[in-house]
């Protein structure tokens, strides 16, 4: 049976009202995404840089784009070969900045469809489903399609982060599998494309310390040398992309070649770029270098990500039993979003990342939830409560950011809407983000780790 066989076959099996509901959502999900085909998104990052990177890097040739291109450009490799792809593929209809960014919204729309899919792949490939479950997980997927946490960024603005998270996915994935080499291969692309896939090393490091050590006793030498070789895999085929990605470009142009690989790690001193974050809420702006008791912002900045992160990995590789996808899903959740609410140097799609993996923890929280616990019915209630908050900040800040941001003389007139609903509010729209945002975050971290000190066997796939 194909595919979509498949899926139609265990659809039909759903009730009436779970039917209708996944009918609508889709319906509505695509319908926004169908009408906002014909406008420009985030004007400067879709016209003035991406498109103009296709068009120039299409009629100049890779290389010769990579040398003689005098413009603005500071995206990785990988990145201009897909604006390349995507230009090319508008010349379809013109190739005009209309045809390009309404073919990239096509991608993303894809793209969109894919991450639903993967995500019902992962679970649906456990085989632990009863039918409670289907329609849990179905009705899921299909409110996540229609939501705007998913649409705005792919369908209104025009960016591709939903890619990313995507690829992160997949790296997982296969390093749960031990599949390691193509989780190098995936993880290294996806770098290429956009550098925000960095979110998942923690996840990936977990998986690979905790599964090793979950399936056999070794000796404390044996086991870190299994360990460094499963590293090694990733640290090989990273510089071994990198380095036939880069050096070619760097004879061309050192300076130019530098700035791309590192150019998120290069980026003004500044705490954000219209990102809500904790420092938002607190009314500390400016450069992440000020002095902030005793050291600066950004490194008060990483020193919270990082207790963050250790503390809620500290649990997990604690657990007497095997680390489970929910316990992973929330542990990334909690990376993904401190890094975006205390690191500088923000966008506010960068929480794109917590807000997508907070709905895959809800997927797997809600199969864990099979057994009517009123615990686990507890979890379930404050991870959604959570989610809410959350999701309601980010796309604030995606409204905010998108209705008042002008670059380089470039603003973004359509869709109106967008700047209808931000001038509704009574009050700062990015304060209001950045108090949702961290309310959001503090009862999915602290919801987080109960469930992780809670949860139960599962199969290991």
């Amino acid at each position: 049976m194909n595919i979509f066989g498949e899926i139609w076959c265990k659809y039909n099996k759903l009730p009436l009202w779970c039917r209708v509901l996944i009918a609508g959502c889709i319906a509505f999900g695509s319908v926004i995404r169908y009408v906002n085909l014909f406008n420009l998104g985030f004007t400067f990052d879709m016209v003035a840089t991406q498109y103009q990177w296709g068009k120039n890097g299409f009629e100049m040739g890779y290389f010769s784009f990579w040398r003689d291109y005098k413009g603005f450009f500071d995206y990785t490799s990988l990145s201009l070969l897909f604006e390349i792809l995507v230009y090319w593929i508008s010349l379809i209809g013109g190739g005009s900045a209309q045809a390009f960014v309404t073919t990239l919204k096509l991608v993303n729309w894809l793209v969109d469809i894919l991450f639903c899919y993967g995500v019902w792949r992962v679970v649906d490939s456990q085989n632990l489903l009863d039918e409670s479950h289907q329609k849990k997980l179905y009705a899921c997927l299909a409110l996540l399609y229609a939501s705007p946490v998913l649409w705005f960024i792919s369908a209104v603005w025009g960016q591709n982060d939903t890619l990313i998270v995507l690829g992160g996915l997949i790296a997982i994935y296969l390093a749960r599998h031990k599949q390691y080499w193509r989780s190098a291969l995936v993880f290294t692309i996806t770098f290429w494309i956009k550098q925000q896939v960095i979110l998942i090393i923690p996840t990936l490091a977990i998986v690979i310390l905790t599964q090793q050590h979950s399936e056999q006793t070794f000796s404390k030498k044996v086991y870190l040398k299994v360990y460094l070789r499963i590293v090694a895999v990733y640290v090989l085929v990273f510089l071994g992309i990198s380095l036939f990605l880069y050096t070619p470009l760097a004879f061309l142009d050192l300076n130019r070649a530098g700035n791309s690989a590192f150019a998120a790690f290069l980026r003004e001193d500044r705490i954000g770029f219209g990102a809500s974050t904790f420092w938002t809420l607190v009314n500390i702006a400016g450069k992440g270098s000020q002095p902030l008791f005793f050291l600066t912002v950004t490194i008060w900045g990483y020193i919270i990500f990082l207790l963050c992160t250790v503390f809620v990995g500290h649990l997990m590789v604690q657990k007497k039993q095997q680390i489970t996808w929910l316990d992973l899903s929330v542990f990334t959740t909690v990376c993904t979003s401190s890094y975006f609410l205390f690191v500088t140097k923000m966008h506010s799609r960068y929480l794109h990342f917590g807000v997508l993996w907070a709905c895959i923890s809800l997927v797997f929280l809600l199969k864990n939830n099979l057994q009517k616990d009123a615990t686990q019915r507890i979890q379930v209630v404050q991870w959604i409560t959570g989610m809410v908050v959350m999701f309601t900040g980010y796309t604030l800040n995606q409204i905010g950011s998108f209705a008042v941001t002008s670059v380089w003389g470039f603003d973004n007139p359509d869709p109106s809407w967008v700047r209808w609903v931000f001038y509704q509010f009574p009050v700062d729209v990015g304060w209001l983000a950045a108090l949702l945002n961290s309310i959001g975050f503090c009862i999915l971290f602290w919801t987080g780790k109960s469930i992780i000190k809670k949860t139960q066997l599962e199969k290991i796939v």
